[in-house]
């Protein structure tokens, strides 16, 4: 009996391998759907027009609804609740289908070698094809509407790669089971028609009583729903804050080694090959590196709150220059000074990094092992300072 890879590389690997196999399939699967019929496959596109159109008039017009924002506009609704099931319905299609699809294609398992692996991903496919469609629609409807569109909608892929990767599997999970039990189909349906109450498309979950806004979050399409919606409609980007430390740290990592880089060539040019021991400047940096990137997180989460910060920060740094041993060594400070020193965190680094570039010494490795342990735990504690605080940077701002 033919053994059949578990791991996840198969699973990128039966993607490429088969590429082409899938594009002829998806391309079949779109076009067989409206085979016959007089419109064809305009039909994909009426579709989410009609539904569009319905939806506007039910809930602008009838219940004369309106989002939690407060706004005034009748068809305000309608747009948010249309963005809403774009999402869902890209899971609903492809999770409600899945049951059958070994079983409509049974002719795959028994009469032909097929890689049975890309049904699902056929299947999701022609999901996503609808949902350009229905996005097509959407963004009509709203420029007509409202106008230029917020160029948010430019992340709309961004957001919709985890449900992709969620559906894929509940895809190839379900379509397995469902050769062994029927009745699994028929589970869906009903749980797919229960997700769509019971996921924010026609309600906001702000609009919840708080203690049900934690279950809402258990639901996976919820956080997939809201980032449409805020990405769609309310120009609202969620941006990950934490990373902005680590980016300026980055930059000015940047701008070290390209002055490491002349540091080398000056070295070159007047004393020659350099010592063996440059290597360990890695290892030296390393834990300035944590530290910083914790004071980092520490400080731009205070300055948030105390706008003086920045102030007192530019005094110290300038004071540090002078405190640290960078125009002198440390040794050159009577013995009582050498001690209060070594409090200063850039002492270590600066004279472990002088030793290695330019006396040719192996660094202290215990020294180093010590000031990473302590590097470390600012740096968890900045970063925890950082998420403690930052659910009140909006309040400040």
């Amino acid at each position: 009996m033919q053994q059949f890879s578990m791991a996840p590389t198969e699973m990128v690997a039966s993607l490429w391998r088969n590429r082409y196999l899938i594009k002829t399939s998806i391309h079949r699967e779109v076009v067989g759907r409206y085979r016959g019929s007089f419109m064809g496959i305009l039909w994909s596109f009426f579709n989410p027009v009609f539904m569009l159109t319905v939806y506007t008039f039910v809930f602008s017009v009838v219940f004369k609804a309106r989002w939690h924002s407060g706004s005034d506009s009748k068809t305000q609704f309608a747009l948010i609740l249309f963005a809403g099931l774009i999402v869902f319905n890209l899971f609903a299609e492809c999770v409600n289908r899945a049951p059958g699809l070994i079983l409509a294609n049974a002719s795959y398992v028994k009469k032909v070698v097929f890689p049975l692996e890309i049904l699902p991903l056929v299947n999701i496919g022609g999901a996503l094809f609808h949902l350009i469609i229905s996005f097509a629609v959407w963004l009509l409807a709203y420029t007509f509407l409202f106008g230029t569109p917020h160029l948010t909608v430019l992340l709309l892929p961004v957001v919709l790669l985890p449900l992709i990767l969620l559906t894929a599997g509940f895809s190839w999970w379900l379509a397995s089971i469902g050769v062994y039990l029927r009745d699994v189909s028929q589970v869906i349906s009903i749980a797919t028609t229960a997700l769509l109450f019971l996921s924010p498309i026609f309600y906001s979950t702000a609009s919840l009583p708080e203690r049900f806004q934690m279950i809402m979050h258990l639901n996976p399409l919820t956080p997939i729903i809201e980032q449409t919606r805020d990405i769609l409609y309310v120009k609202k980007v969620i941006f990950p804050l934490e990373i902005l430390p680590v980016v300026n740290l980055g930059s000015s990592l940047f701008h070290a080694m390209v002055s490491f880089m002349v540091w080398l060539l000056a070295y070159l040019i007047i004393f020659g090959m350099p010592h063996w021991t440059v290597v360990f400047v890695p290892v030296v940096i390393l834990p300035l590196l944590l530290f910083t990137a914790g004071l980092s997180w520490w400080l731009s989460a205070l300055g948030v709150y105390l706008r003086d910060v920045s102030q007192v920060v530019g005094i110290i740094t300038t004071a540090l220059l002078f405190l640290s041993p960078i125009f002198y060594s440390a040794e050159r400070l009577p013995e009582r000074y050498r001690f209060v020193m070594h409090f200063n965190p850039l002492t270590p680094v600066v004279e472990q990094t002088r030793n290695v570039l330019f006396w040719g010494k192996v660094p202290d490795l215990k020294l180093l092992s010590i000031y990473l342990i302590c590097s470390l735990l600012v740096a968890c504690l900045g970063f925890a300072w950082f998420q403690k605080t930052r659910k009140g940077f909006a309040d400040v701002l």
